[in-house]
């Protein structure tokens, strides 16, 4: 009963394909990733970071760019990742430090609580003992027919 399930996506070619040099592939990887880093929401990924390398690679292949250069950018992405790790580490622990204020401030009220419930029930029971009788050991009351028990022995 099984069978094989069509692909999610259908690619349909249109003309031949064309092939790309690599002084064409530099060039388009280099305008893209000036694209993208240009943008003012920009944050450095680690797909951006492979794409700079594979630029940087190909950029040495066909002699756009200096070895020495590209060991710079790679400096620079090193310094950059090590940089966004940190600020991440930073706004971890400040997120976890707020958590733990948090639960301690519940803890402290819901500990207020129970002292003010505890309070509460001294007091009521203080009013309890003002309205006993003085007399000790006091009798209960007796029923009509005489009897202590509430039950019928039949």
């Amino acid at each position: 009963m099984e069978r094989a399930l069509p692909p999610p996506t259908f690619i349909r070619q249109y003309g031949k394909p064309k092939s790309l040099d690599p002084h064409q592939t530099y060039d388009l990887l280099s305008s893209f990733l000036v694209t993208q880093t240009s943008r003012p929401h920009y944050a450095p990924s680690t797909q951006t970071s492979q794409l700079e390398r594979l630029t940087d690679v190909i950029g040495i292949q066909i002699g756009a760019v200096d070895p020495d250069e590209a060991e710079e950018h790679e400096k620079e992405r090193e310094r950059v990742e090590e940089e966004e790790r940190e600020r991440l580490k930073k706004a971890r622990e400040e997120a976890l430090g707020v958590m733990q204020d948090e639960a301690e401030e519940m803890v402290k009220e819901e500990q207020e609580v129970v002292e003010e419930q505890e309070e509460e029930g001294e007091d009521d029971d203080d009013d309890e003992d003002e309205n006993d009788s003085d007399e000790e050991g006091a009798g209960l009351p007796s029923n009509e027919k005489g009897d202590d028990s509430d039950v019928d022995m039949k």
